[in-house]
């Protein structure tokens, strides 16, 4: 029993520490108090099963893995494929292109041009920032929403650089390109997952 307890003591910890929880706002989570989560965090005693199902649903993890030593911790993914600290890094670098796209609009501005352009141009670029932060921390599948919007992005993007051309017809080119890709995602898709 003193072994189980140490275990649930440090799995609690971990997935608190990992969600960025305080033990006061898991305790608000779970309607007990920061004591009691403290004192199952320090192995003086352990949670009731029900509890246990409710934090599982809470960290996204099975009631086996908080009962279970662990030799290499690895965050468990969240809803979406990231843990808190990882969707936090994922909006820190997009809010970064953001900001390099505005510290190009100002350049040009003090300079004496208006390159609105600039904003356009930093879509597609957020897009495959996000991909890659998503191809490596979030679900595969939700890349197919990813590359949907750089695609779209990308035609904008080329819409507005050439303007003055007036090539619309560029967006009839995303119908087969977005076809291409929601089928291509079924057969990756099917083939995992079988």
């Amino acid at each position: 029993m003193a072994e189980l307890r140490e275990i649930l003591a440090k799995n609690i910890a971990y997935l608190r520490n990992n969600a960025g929880l305080t033990q006061a706002e898991l305790a608000q989570l779970l309607n007990y108090s920061d004591k009691s989560v403290s004192k199952w965090e320090r192995g003086d005693g352990i949670p009731d099963v029900a509890v246990l199902v409710q934090m599982a649903e809470i960290f996204h993890v099975t009631l086996d893995w908080l009962v279970t030593e662990h030799t290499k911790q690895r965050p468990p993914r969240m809803k979406n494929g990231m843990t808190r600290n990882q969707q936090l890094v994922s909006v820190i670098a997009l809010l970064g292109v953001l900001s390099l796209a505005l510290t190009v609009f100002l350049s040009f501005w003090i300079s004496g041009k208006v390159v609105w352009q600039v904003f356009i141009a930093a879509l597609p670029v957020m897009c495959v920032v996000y991909l890659v932060l998503n191809s490596v921390w979030g679900k595969g599948s939700d890349n197919l929403y990813v590359i949907s919007a750089l695609l779209w992005t990308l035609l904008l993007f080329f819409y507005v650089l050439f303007l003055k051309l007036n090539l619309w017809l560029l967006f009839v080119l995303g119908v087969p390109a977005q076809a291409a890709v929601i089928l291509a995602f079924k057969i990756r898709l099917t083939r995992w997952f079988k």
